[in-house]
């Protein structure tokens, strides 16, 4: 016979299963949230890498540097899949990764030079972006110390080189337009740039050569438009 105290034991138990399946839920919701935002971290480091990447390839960086970074995108790619193993592409994007690491050759591509503002500071700003990737925890399996510093010292390099390309090409352009005074606020932008410069190597002896020649040229155009200075050279 169901009596009134069976009645309230069905409803407790009833209570008690809504309760747990609730429970069950919510820690299922928790979990998936949890794995959202995993999965939202691990894509938004898919993301810079290739933006970077896609950034950086006219910057005649080292293949060390350039298979460091695809290397990274390849692990990203397959925590993403470990994760969520039915992510759209998925695959693809990791075979397409691992090609295009593997496809890296061991010479440095065509630097290409600044010509305009624009370009310079969206070369700049790659380089910018790259270096707080190396420095700031952007890889998933962080540098030793050594190679750490080398990479940034490569970084250095490239910077001193887009900058010294930039104005020594504005410079050119200037003097090519007869226009003297732009042409000296470069070759003045050059001068300070390999002065300050703390590089050794040929490639910054290099500069320093350059921007002598170009002084020591200025000079003599000064020279020859001084008053009398014809006359002088002919008498």
């Amino acid at each position: 016979m169901f009596t009134d105290r069976n009645l309230l034991l069905a409803v407790i138990g009833l209570v008690v299963l809504a309760l747990f399946v609730a429970s069950l839920y919510r820690k299922y919701q928790e979990s998936q949230a949890i794995r959202r935002q995993r999965i939202a971290m691990l894509l938004a480091g898919v993301e810079q890498l290739e933006r970077v990447l896609d950034r950086i390839h006219t910057l005649g960086l080292s293949r060390e540097l350039r298979v460091l970074l695809r290397g990274d995108l390849v692990r990203r790619l397959r925590a993403v899949q470990a994760v969520f193993p039915g992510y759209p592409g998925i695959q693809g994007r990791i075979r397409q990764a691992r090609s295009q690491m593997d496809a890296e050759g061991p010479a440095a591509p065509a630097r290409q030079k600044s010509t305009d503002k624009a370009m310079l500071s969206e070369q700049l700003n790659a380089l910018a972006e790259l270096r707080h990737i190396l420095t700031a925890g952007g890889l998933s399996k962080p540098l030793d110390g050594p190679a750490l510093q080398g990479f940034l010292s490569e970084l250095d390099a490239a910077r001193l080189r887009i900058q010294f390309d930039y104005h020594l090409a504005m410079y050119e352009a200037y003097r090519s337009a007869d226009s003297t005074a732009q042409a000296r606020s470069h070759l003045m932008a050059l001068g300070k740039l390999v002065e300050a410069a703390q590089l050794p190597g040929e490639d910054i002896e290099s500069m320093r050569q350059e921007v002598q020649r170009l002084n020591q040229r200025e000079l003599g155009e000064a020279l020859k438009a001084e008053p009398g200075a014809a006359h002088a050279a002919g008498g």
